[in-house]
């Protein structure tokens, strides 16, 4: 069985994705890609398959999305961003960077208040470093994981980030940023933002010989 995920990067859309080039064999990938995840969904939509599958895994990618995303347990989503894994439910705080649009400020902008109700109280209290430290702690939490049980995994990242470079040496490692390489090759779908279809496949070939290595 083959493992995949991620976030709408990775996540099945209306065409063919990165995985499907390099996976064509449907029946034997599971792809746990969900939109909007953060890297603490994403480590958690694995941990059932390694703890309960690890010998039938051979091999497992990942590309981890954006460290000031976060992902909190809730009964009840608001909204479609979301997920559920470990018996959970888990609600994406999805692209919106906190910082940015400054939730510490009286009279915030505010798209979506229910978003506010929940990850504002959270991100204050916790501080914004520290959910991006929390963020890279799971990342290499799922490594170990992963090693541990001596399963193949490689592993990559959507978005640069200068917090990306702790994780260069490793072997595992995917060099090659998702989220650069359609932009510097112009390889975008009608949003502006995800990949094309074209811009799948020409990622699928670029990273193929790291999958494989």
């Amino acid at each position: 069985m083959i493992v995949v995920s991620g976030d709408s990067f990775t996540e099945k859309g209306h065409h063919l994705s990165w995985h499907d080039y390099i996976f064509p064999k449907l029946g034997k990938k599971r792809n746990l890609a969900i939109s909007g995840a953060g890297n603490f969904y994403i480590a958690e939509s694995i941990k059932p398959f390694v703890k309960s599958s690890a010998n039938k895994i051979k091999k497992v990618v990942i590309f981890w999305s954006q460290f000031f995303r976060c992902d909190l347990q809730v009964k009840k989503p608001y909204d479609k961003f979301h997920g559920y894994a470990g018996g959970k439910c888990w609600q994406f705080s999805a692209g919106v960077d906190p910082e940015i649009i400054s939730f510490h400020v009286k009279g915030l902008i505010a798209k979506n208040e229910k978003w506010h109700q929940l990850f504002t109280p959270y991100i204050k209290q916790r501080g914004y470093d520290r959910v991006m430290q929390d963020s890279v702690d799971v990342v290499w939490d799922s490594i170990k994981l992963l090693e541990t049980h001596n399963i193949d995994f490689k592993f990559g990242f959507v978005y640069n980030d200068d917090l990306n470079k702790q994780f260069y040496d490793h072997p595992n490692y995917i060099p090659v940023g998702f989220k650069q390489f359609i932009d510097d090759h112009n390889l975008h779908d009608v949003d502006y933002h995800h990949p094309s279809a074209e811009g799948h496949k020409r990622f699928a070939e670029e990273i193929k010989p790291y999958i494989f290595k």
